[in-house]
């Protein structure tokens, strides 16, 4: 296991904080989601524990993936998630885009050695953020300009995603 997951603890206390936005609800965070995905250039990383409908199945968030990966040929929205086995049931916007365009959005499971992780976060061109320490609240913060946390988060979530297998339930079946 590395370091880095020990680290996130600290996380609020590190780099630019002075424009931290506390977030404590689920309306708050769809909100942040908004703030972060807009205007995204090139890359969007999500680590989820279940694709959090509640959160990302939401159409204006859906819009802003939909429309970074139609601008860019080179956009890049990598998720992590921990089970999809409740969203491949219920339906998920997020799911269907990756289905849709399989070039830029990839979902993944995490190796086994990280299912300890209970943080979420979404980190946005490296630069903006979203995070949670618990994914068994609605408490976090966002902040739009800091790099140096979105750097840590996007290390953490490279590691997690250079171990990580292709979510075999999510792939579309071609008949």
């Amino acid at each position: 296991m590395n370091d880095n997951i020990n680290l996130l603890p600290d996380f609020e206390k590190q780099g630019k904080n002075e424009n931290d936005i506390i977030l404590s609800d689920v309306e708050g965070f769809k909100i942040a989601l908004l703030e972060v995905s807009k205007d995204t250039l090139r890359t969007i990383n999500i680590l989820t524990p279940d694709l959090e409908p509640a959160i990302y199945d939401y159409q204006p968030f859906l819009d802003n993936i939909l429309e970074l990966c139609r601008g860019n040929r080179h956009a890049r929205v990598r998720i992590l998630v921990q089970n999809s086995e409740p969203v491949i049931k219920r339906g998920h916007g997020l799911i269907r885009l990756a289905q849709r365009l399989t070039s830029a959005i990839e979902i993944r499971n995490p190796h086994e050695e990280y299912v300890s992780v209970r943080s979420a976060f979404m980190v946005a061109d490296s630069q903006r953020f979203m995070y949670r320490e618990n994914t068994e609240t609605y408490r976090g913060i966002y902040n739009m300009d800091c790099r140096y946390r979105s750097k840590s988060l996007e290390e953490l979530f490279t590691q997690m995603w250079e171990h990580s297998e292709a979510d075999v339930q999510l792939k579309r079946l071609v008949i």
